[in-house]
């Protein structure tokens, strides 16, 4: 993950899904996000027993902010509409931050989906609370292609972007997408941080070192709405980590039991290394390590921030797909010397998470 080059850094609220504990009461759910460090949490309302006053009244008290997620249901277009209406209005009540949808599904056909999407944007301008719509398998936003060609047709539509559904469904790290990646990245108003991979919706163990590719991938792609929200002068972004539970956890064994506690792997992902490649006259300007260095002060949950500087050995990859390398890029490994000095920097800064790899 590299640290944008601006010296304002857009500060996320990460939120806490109740999703692998949603038959837990909801006042322990809502004590144990306050309690563990959350700014929001993301709940699917229409099940929750509680009252909404209820629901209010306990995420009031703890400070938090809540994110209302509602799914379009029935078996035809029409009544998925009728649903959008009834649930987003429901979902108002609770007074959310915005408001996050599974819209349509896959098999409806483009102009059904599109009418309900277009329903969508003039609901939540009615109402003037945002409503997302997320890249999600079974739903009308479950390919890249159908994400770009919806954008273009819907003037206002904002998502809510999810990449492990992309990655799954397409079985690629969506390189070959660029254009889709790119419109998803400039309507994205929220993110699912949830990773997946290329044959699945969700990795087993986000700490493996075997899945370090899809953590990075996944990460790099969040970096880029970070900073698209920096550029419009955003105050905050919001995150949710959603690993679930099982049967969509993967399984140990022959057991009943997840490879890894979804619970777990949902922190782990909110307090992840921040890991930044350092290239020489590209982005090691003294305002771009500022921009780092206050990483720390401002996102306490980073438990390291580590330092990469540029080398050579990642031309080898170019010359197996049979390209030149980048030619803005440096022909030579970053000497020792200058590392000393990024050393000395955050040093100055007074930087106790940094370290130079």
């Amino acid at each position: 993950m590299c640290a944008a080059p601006i010296s304002e850094v857009v500060k996320t609220l990460f939120a806490k899904a109740c999703w692998e504990v949603y038959s837990r009461p909801l006042d322990w759910f809502v004590d144990q996000a306050a309690t563990n460090g959350w700014s929001a949490t993301e709940i699917y309302l229409k099940d929750r027993p509680e009252p909404m006053a209820e629901i209010r009244r306990l995420h009031r008290e703890a400070n938090l902010s809540l994110i209302a997620q509602i799914i379009t249901a029935g078996d035809t277009p029409e009544q998925h509409l009728t649903s959008l209406h009834e649930r987003y209005h429901h979902a108002l009540v609770s007074e959310p931050l915005f408001i996050n949808c599974h819209t349509g599904r896959d098999l409806f056909s483009f102009d059904d989906n599109r009418r309900l999407f277009e329903a969508a944007v003039e609901l939540s301008l009615r109402a003037g609370v945002p409503l997302l719509h997320e890249t999600h398998r079974g739903r009308a936003l479950f390919t890249a292609p159908l994400c770009l060609a919806y954008l273009r047709a819907v003037p206002g539509l904002r998502l809510t972007a999810d990449f492990s559904h992309l990655f799954c469904v397409h079985e690629s790290n969506l390189a070959d997408q660029t254009e889709a990646v790119d419109a998803i990245i400039a309507a994205a108003d929220h993110i699912h941080g949830r990773v997946g991979f290329s044959e699945g919706p969700q990795l087993a163990n986000p700490r493996n070192p075997a899945y370090r590719e899809w953590v990075d991938l996944s990460i790099g792609l969040w970096t880029r709405i970070r900073q698209r929200m920096a550029a419009e002068g955003r105050a905050f972004m919001t995150l949710t980590p959603e690993f679930g539970p099982p049967l969509y956890a993967p399984l140990r064994g022959l057991s009943d039991q997840p490879e890894s506690d979804p619970w777990q792997s949902n922190h782990w992902m909110r307090d992840v290394i921040l890991r930044c490649p350092m290239i020489p006259g590209i982005n090691d300007q003294e305002e771009h390590l500022a921009a780092i260095a206050q990483f720390e002060t401002r996102y306490p949950s980073i438990q390291a921030i580590e330092i990469l500087p540029w080398h050579t050995m990642g031309n080898s990859k170019y010359a197996k797909l049979g390209r030149p390398a980048a030619p803005q890029l440096p022909a030579e490994n970053v000497p020792e010397f200058t590392k000393d000095s990024y050393r000395d920097f955050f040093a100055q800064k007074g930087c106790r998470k940094v370290s130079i790899c």
